[in-house]
């Protein structure tokens, strides 16, 4: 819970009114909310608490960054299918157009056509 908190206290720094006092700190903040490298950390945060949704938000936000970034689309592709989200399966195909050589990811490509009720082609993926 106390790092859920800290990972919401990060967010609305950028929201807020800044102070010349909190400048850098919020261009800090902003830096590393730029940098899908922090972001994945601070997704794997959120998800070591158990805040999948949040951690998914991470993830997102640093493929809207970096799409093609394997460890963002490894983590938010772990968090869709541990959730059961429809999304699990593009994330999952995604994975593998860039590393089509990853046995995960095709395994994953698989684990979201079974939750999908699609077993001849997740047999295939797998």
């Amino acid at each position: 819970m106390k790092r859920r908190a800290a990972l919401l206290a990060l967010l609305a720094a950028l929201s807020g009114p800044v102070s010349a006092a909190d400048k850098p700190k919020q261009d800090a903040t902003a830096a590393a909310l730029s940098n899908p490298v922090r972001l994945v950390t601070i997704g794997d945060h959120a998800r070591a608490s158990s805040d999948f949704m949040l951690a998914l938000s991470f993830y997102e936000r640093a493929l809207s960054i970096d799409p093609n970034y394997v460890p963002a689309l490894r983590a938010a592709t772990g968090v869709a299918l541990a959730v059961r989200l429809p999304q699990a399966l593009g994330l999952a195909e995604r994975w593998v157009s860039r590393q089509p050589q990853d046995g995960l990811a095709h395994l994953a490509v698989g684990a979201a056509l079974v939750q999908q009720n699609r077993p001849t082609e997740a047999q295939r993926a797998f």
